[in-house]
């Protein structure tokens, strides 16, 4: 396990309420393929309804606000953005630096809207979809639109990286350490691969809880 992985996993164990179960384990799928790209695996057996890990609500971050409109619900969380922005100004002095160093690492060239329009192209001829609107030669990318247009950020570097993260890491209002480690469906359900549920309480935390058998060996 990386270093990175493991000062994540200590930092949640650290706290009285924190937890993480000693069957998940943070590796690349292909141990002989450091390129295969990391995943979370158990390395035993899991019951269904079994926890694998316990977040206390103040290791989660919040949003400054939870706008009531839907569409910015489910496209992104202009409070949540600036709540992580704030940390990640905060620096050393941050109590989330070992899940920020996931920041860090972020690529936003994997996301499709910084794809090339060739690359764009291909997608939509493959799936038989296209949205003109949104190809790589709009104007800006969706995520950069609404930070933009409707949380009136700035096209700072850090922030459309923060925006981009939260699109694509966020629960709704609050990032969640290692829960974005897992991989997690994007569009159609297909529940004969789906093996955990996130059930998060206000106030609370966050629990990642087994949603059916999972063999060992198996990816999250």
């Amino acid at each position: 396990m990386q270093e990175q992985h493991r000062e994540l996993i200590e930092w949640i164990r650290s706290h009285p309420d924190g937890f993480v179960s000693d069957k998940l384990e943070i590796r690349v799928a292909d141990p002989n393929n450091p390129a295969s790209g990391s995943g979370m695996f158990v390395n035993g057996p899991i019951k269904e309804g079994e926890l694998l890990y316990s977040l206390p609500w103040d290791l989660l971050i919040k949003a400054d606000d939870a706008p009531a409109d839907g569409y910015l619900r489910k496209e992104m969380s202009c409070g949540l953005v600036r709540s992580l922005l704030r940390e990640l100004r905060l620096g050393d002095e941050s109590t989330f630096v070992p899940y920020l160093k996931y920041f860090q690492s972020f690529d936003e060239s994997g996301l499709v809207e910084n794809w090339s329009v060739d690359g764009y192209n291909l997608l939509w001829e493959i799936s038989g979809h296209w949205s003109p609107e949104w190809s790589p030669s709009s104007l800006d990318d969706p995520v950069v639109y609404v930070w933009l247009e409707y949380c009136d950020g700035s096209r700072h570097p850090l922030e459309t990286k923060a925006a981009a993260y939260v699109a694509t890491r966020a629960e709704d209002f609050v990032l969640i350490p290692l829960f974005d480690l897992a991989n997690h469906r994007n569009g159609h359900m297909n529940y004969a691969h789906v093996n955990k549920k996130i059930e998060v309480v206000d106030g609370v935390g966050a629990d990642g809880i087994a949603t059916r058998d999972i063999a060992a060996g198996e990816e999250i």
